[in-house]
């Protein structure tokens, strides 16, 4: 009953990922007031696909869905680099940068990721892993996303043309699925060792 509960919220919370990125994206391209506005639906767009993302890794972890929370967070503070590399508050000037600001690169995702598979394997602390899923679902969405209109960028060593928008769909569903493995064998392999000891006791 609880796996076919899970199983339900999963496909929910995949489609509501599904709207978010093509309302977002097609009321993006659609608005024409002030640039503040486009901002701040971009940014929210950015934020609840975070959410949702990260929801549905920690689905089976009930306790720990405030990450989801913590990953709408960051989702969206990603953009604040625009106004830190452009040294100014002024929309204006944070939005016309000459090359993209410092957490843009996708280097960053891709480190956390290999520091996850890192401490995965060496059996580090829950907290840990769960931290490094967060910031990996957060940078990862949010990098896919602006990929559909700039490409991946890997500083200094090369950039990738714009992906595809069912190929950025398709990846933004894949990647909370990616991280669900990565917490579920986990807190698996926690409550195991918690029943051992509890057995040896």
């Amino acid at each position: 009953m609880i796996i076919h509960k899970n199983w339900v919220i999963n496909v929910t919370l995949s489609a509501v990922i599904v709207a978010t990125c093509f309302v977002g994206d097609k009321k993006l391209h659609a608005i024409n007031e002030k640039q503040i506005v486009r901002a701040i639906f971009d940014n929210v767009t950015h934020g609840l696909v975070g959410l949702f993302a990260c929801a549905i890794a920690f689905v089976d972890n009930w306790d720990k869905m405030y990450m989801a929370l913590i990953c709408m967070f960051i989702s969206s503070a990603i953009d604040l680099d625009h106004f830190i590399a452009a040294k100014s508050f002024r929309l204006s000037e944070a939005t016309n940068l000459q090359s993209r600001p410092f957490l843009h690169n996708s280097l960053i995702p891709l480190i956390f990721i290999i520091l996850l598979v890192t401490c995965h394997l060496s059996s580090q602390n829950d907290y840990v892993i769960m931290i490094l899923t967060v910031l990996s679902i957060a940078f990862s969405t949010h990098h896919i996303r602006d990929a559909n209109r700039r490409g991946l960028l890997f500083a200094p060593f090369f950039q990738m043309p714009p992906i595809p928008y069912f190929l950025y769909i398709g990846l933004t569903l894949l990647i909370p699925f990616i991280f669900k493995a990565f917490i579920i064998s986990e807190f698996k392999y926690t409550r195991l060792n918690m029943s051992s000891m509890i057995i040896d006791i």
